[in-house]
C-alpha cells in the first residue's frame, strides 16, 4: 500500500513538473491567437479535440524549450520564475514535453495531413529561436522577426487551416495586426529582460539597438490600437457599440495597469469582437 502510494506521488510530482516547465500561464497571448485563427476557419465556437491538443503540446514546448536554454539569462532574473532555475523541475519533464510535442506531429500528419506543414514550421521555428548553434533569439532583428511568426502569423494560420483550406481576404489584415501585436510583445519581453539578455551574452534588438528597438516599440503602443479600430468598419450597425465597448474596458484596464495593457486589452477585444461577430451572422 505505501509503495504504491509513493508511486501515486511520484507519478503526480512528475506531472507537475512537466506543467510547471510549459509555463502555461505564459501562453494565454499565443493561445488566443491559434483559437482566433481557428473560430475565424469553421465560424463557431466547437473545438476539435485534436486541435486543441496540438497548439496546447506546441505552445508546452515552445516555452519548456526555452527554460531549458535561457538558463544562464532566468538565473539572473528571478522575476522570470524559471522552474529549472528554482530546482522544481528538471530537464527530464522538459524531455517528457518533448515526447508528447512528437506525439502530436505523429497525429496530424496522420489525421490532418493538410495543416501538418505549417505545424511543422511553428515547431521547428520555435525550437530555433531557443536552441544553438542558431539561437535567433541571439540574433538581432530576427529575434522580433522570427517571432512575428512562430509566436504570430503561424498560429493564426494553424487555427484556420485545420477547418478551412482557404484564407478569406478579411483573414489578411487581421494577419498583419497579430504579427505587429507579436512583435510589440516580443520588443516589451526583451527590453524588460535587456541587462539579463547583455549578462548572458544574447545579442538582442534591445542590446545592440536600444534606441531604435524603442522607438519601434513606442510606435507599436500607438500604431496597434489605431488599426485595430478599423476593424469596426466590418461591423455594420453593431460598429458603435462595439467601438465604445473595446474603449470602455480598455480604458479601466490601462488605467489601472497601464498604457501598454490598454493595448493588450484593446487588441484582444477588438480581434475578438470581429471573429465572434462573423459567429453570429453565421448561426
Amino acid at each position: 500500500m505505501f509503495a504504491f502510494q509513493r508511486l501515486f506521488i511520484k507519478v503526480l510530482q512528475n506531472i507537475l513538473g512537466v506543467v510547471k516547465v510549459s509555463r502555461p500561464r505564459s501562453w494565454r497571448a499565443y493561445l488566443w491567437m491559434g483559437v482566433l485563427g481557428y473560430i475565424d476557419g469553421v465560424r463557431n465556437l466547437f473545438f476539435d479535440l485534436l486541435f486543441v491538443y496540438a497548439l496546447i503540446s506546441y505552445l508546452a514546448t515552445a516555452f519548456a524549450v526555452n527554460n531549458l536554454f535561457d538558463l544562464k539569462s532566468d538565473s539572473l532574473n528571478k522575476s522570470k520564475n524559471n522552474p529549472l532555475v528554482s530546482g522544481c523541475c528538471k530537464k527530464i519533464h522538459v524531455y517528457a514535453v518533448l515526447v508528447n510535442q512528437i506525439a502530436a506531429l505523429l497525429l496530424l500528419f496522420l489525421l490532418k495531413r493538410e495543416v501538418f506543414l505549417v505545424y511543422l514550421a511553428l515547431c521547428l521555428l520555435s525550437i530555433v529561436y531557443s536552441t544553438p548553434p542558431l539561437r535567433l533569439k541571439g540574433r538581432p532583428l530576427l529575434d522580433v522577426f522570427s517571432h512575428t511568426f512562430f509566436f504570430g502569423a503561424l498560429l493564426y494560420l494553424y487555427g484556420f487551416l485545420y477547418v478551412e483550406s482557404t484564407l478569406l481576404s478579411d483573414c489578411w489584415y487581421k494577419i498583419a495586426l497579430i504579427m505587429l501585436y507579436s512583435a510589440f510583445l516580443q520588443l516589451r519581453n526583451l527590453r524588460d529582460d535587456v541587462k539579463y539578455d547583455m549578462a548572458a551574452g544574447d545579442r538582442t534588438s534591445f542590446v545592440v539597438f536600444p534606441r531604435a528597438s524603442n522607438i519601434v516599440l513606442n510606435s507599436l503602443r500607438v500604431g496597434i490600437p489605431f488599426l485595430c479600430s478599423f476593424l469596426f468598419l466590418d461591423l455594420a450597425n453593431y460598429m458603435l457599440v462595439a467601438v465604445l465597448l473595446t474603449a470602455a474596458v480598455s480604458a479601466v484596464i490601462g488605467y489601472r495597469w497601464g498604457w501598454e495593457r490598454f493595448v493588450d486589452s484593446f487588441t484582444v477585444i477588438s480581434l475578438s469582437l470581429h471573429s465572434l461577430y462573423f459567429v453570429l451572422v453565421t448561426v
